[in-house]
């Protein structure tokens, strides 16, 4: 993250566009209540409106653990790199919010 970067641009570089590129995977897979699940997290952050939408849909991915679907591999491992860029950016997030 650089200084010169927005909200908006930092949400679309590390959440947006990968969980766009897990939604590509996820259809080629043929995986569908796995890519419309995801697919609805891209809606909330097209556009990232607050901190607080933003939140909102950082909480809803972390749930994706919980909600009996399967995943490949290679599915795994970007949703791995996607909540770990999640909780960095909450983290952040929070820190601002406390000053």
């Amino acid at each position: 993250m650089t200084v010169a970067e927005t909200f908006d641009q930092i949400v679309s570089k590390d959440l947006h566009e990968p969980l766009i590129r897990l939604c590509t995977q996820l259809a080629a897979e043929g995986a569908v209540d796995e890519h419309s699940y995801f697919n609805q997290i891209v809606i909330m952050l097209n556009p990232p409106r607050t901190e607080a939408s933003v939140l909102e849909a950082v909480f809803e991915l972390s749930r994706c653990a919980f909600i009996n679907l399967e995943y490949s591999d290679a599915a795994t491992e970007q949703i791995n790199q996607i909540l770990d860029r999640a909780i960095s950016l909450s983290e952040i997030m929070s820190a601002d919010s406390r000053q």
